[in-house]
């Protein structure tokens, strides 16, 4: 969710009401690819939460797992990831 004071840093928001089948799911990624004319190989999602981390891999997205609301334990599927804000920030750094 985000309050309106983020929204225009997105060029593109993809809410339930914009999919039919929304997480796990692939459609919501699959739309946001589409929308920003993108392939899954110039894409990062950044996830907090495993049924995210499902979706994005299933559109073809690698993933970075935000481990801010869960346990790494929980996010072991992503193919990255980040501990806290600044570990991500790094990661953005490195590439």
């Amino acid at each position: 969710m985000l309050s309106g004071s983020f929204r225009h840093l997105f060029k593109v928001v993809i809410t339930c009401n914009d999919v039919e089948h929304g997480k796990p799911d692939p459609e919501p990624y699959l739309k946001a690819l589409d929308l920003l004319q993108v392939s899954p190989q110039e894409s990062l999602v950044i996830e907090n939460a495993p049924l995210g981390i499902q979706s994005a891999k299933s559109a073809g997205i690698q993933v970075c797992a935000l481990a801010t609301s869960l346990p790494k334990e929980e996010l072991t599927t992503a193919d990255y990831l980040c501990r806290n804000h600044t570990e991500l920030f790094a990661l953005r750094a490195e590439s």
